[in-house]
């Protein structure tokens, strides 16, 4: 996940705009402690993701899905 943030952040253009969707919901932190160690599936760890990969300013938005949310960020 990390590698591919990075990509994005180096082939868009200054100002550029990331917005990325995925699931984060109670039923899935099991799954940080067994098979997804180290994995984007809460909100502070794909922010932490977001902003190491080069990106400013995220903003967490709810979906009309419950377990879906999305974070904007720019380059």
């Amino acid at each position: 996940q990390a590698a591919g943030l990075r990509e994005c952040a180096r082939v868009l253009v200054p100002g550029g705009w990331l917005t990325l969707t995925d699931l984060f919901t109670v039923w899935l932190w099991p799954t940080l402690f067994v098979g997804r160690s180290g994995r984007a599936r809460t909100r502070g760890r794909a922010t932490r993701l977001v902003t190491a990969a080069g990106f400013r300013s995220p903003v967490w938005h709810r979906t009309y899905a419950t377990i879906l949310r999305t974070v904007t960020a720019t380059r």
